[in-house]
């Protein structure tokens, strides 16, 4: 948790190292960011402060603790990059501060965008067919004897089907497409980046007196995406047979809203960056830790592959509906994920 008042406050702060004019404890942060923060907490205790340049940041480590802190409304505001404010304005969901504006656009997100007749009408007409298009590609490589190497492979499938879960199918395969296709997938590659890098003008505010390259990038990156957001909206919008209220992709829900005035197009903006994000890194990085998993255990491997011949056969593909008959399989994907 970061703070730029905590002076204003009564009570003792918490110990921490003293740390060096202007830099702070950034100098005893050695090596690996995780290991240098442990090693702190045991010297400090569970809750300690560490000033990261000019910013505060109070580290809470114990989970009793960490339980009680994200129970408070108050501390569950998310810290602000420099570059995500230009990218975002700072009305993203995965960054705006807790208050009315972010419970409506997750509430809507839960309850109404991914409810469970949107989620059976994407896992039917999207998610099954790009599973089996990338069990496929994969399978196609592996008779061949060639290496078969997930990491582009999962990603690229994880952004298709995030794609078309929004968009749709029946997209020309045009040049202009896969352009505007391929650049929606460098912003988002870039975003990721931008999230996970750490900026040395969030700590070291002095800095911000020169020219801050992430601040400009994102602020051409803005203008592009919601270019392309809205050439893809309108598609959507003017495609035969559009029809609100028999959606045939999330956008067709997202729009009936918008004509009733319940979202708004930059509302809509910031909820496709917001889920479209995650299917091309999280889900991707979930699913290829689950197989790491499996190559690092072949025993669990061989028993999920007898249980799936048996319940399945070798000549079609598991569905969802097939998940209470395959309970070692469920179990070991829900222990990768616990992992």
């Amino acid at each position: 948790m970061t703070s730029t008042s905590f002076g204003t406050s009564s009570l003792p702060l918490p110990p921490g190292p003293r740390g060096v004019p202007l830099l702070g404890a950034l100098p005893s942060i050695k090596g690996e960011t995780h290991l240098a923060l442990d090693r702190l907490v045991r010297r400090y205790g569970d809750v300690c402060l560490v000033r990261m340049g000019s910013v505060p940041v109070v580290l809470i480590s114990h989970p009793a603790l960490l339980a009680e802190a994200f129970e408070k409304p108050a501390l569950t505001d998310r810290w602000q990059t420099s570059a995500l404010l230009s990218l975002t304005g700072g009305e993203s969901m995965a960054i705006s501060n807790y208050g009315d504006s972010w419970q409506r656009m997750d509430s809507f997100s839960r309850h109404e965008l991914f409810s469970a007749d949107n989620m059976a009408m994407v896992r039917r007409q999207y998610a099954e067919p790009v599973v089996g298009e990338l069990v496929e590609n994969m399978g196609r490589k592996a008779d061949a004897g060639e290496p078969v190497d997930p990491n582009d492979m999962l990603s690229r499938s994880s952004f298709d089907l995030a794609f078309r879960q929004f968009f749709g199918d029946g997209w020309e395969d045009t040049e202009d497409f896969r352009g505007m296709q391929e650049t929606l997938w460098d912003d988002m590659a870039w975003t990721r980046a931008a999230v996970n890098k750490p900026d040395p003008t969030e700590f070291l505010r002095w800095l911000r007196f020169l020219p801050n390259r992430p601040v400009k990038e994102a602020q051409k990156l803005k203008g592009v995406r919601e270019s392309n957001f809205n050439t893809f909206i309108e598609g959507v919008r003017n495609r035969p047979g559009f029809n609100p209220d028999a959606p045939a992709c999330l956008m067709d829900f997202m729009l009936a809203k918008e004509e009733s005035g319940e979202l708004s197009r930059q509302q809509i903006h910031n909820i496709l960056m917001d889920l479209m994000m995650p299917h091309t890194d999280g889900v991707a990085t979930t699913v290829k830790f689950f197989l790491l998993t499996m190559a690092n255990r072949p025993a669990v491997q061989s028993r999920i592959q007898d249980e799936m011949d048996q319940v399945i056969g070798r000549d079609a593909l598991p569905t969802v509906d097939d998940r209470p008959r395959l309970p070692y399989t469920f179990a070991a994907i829900a222990e990768s994920m616990r992992y």
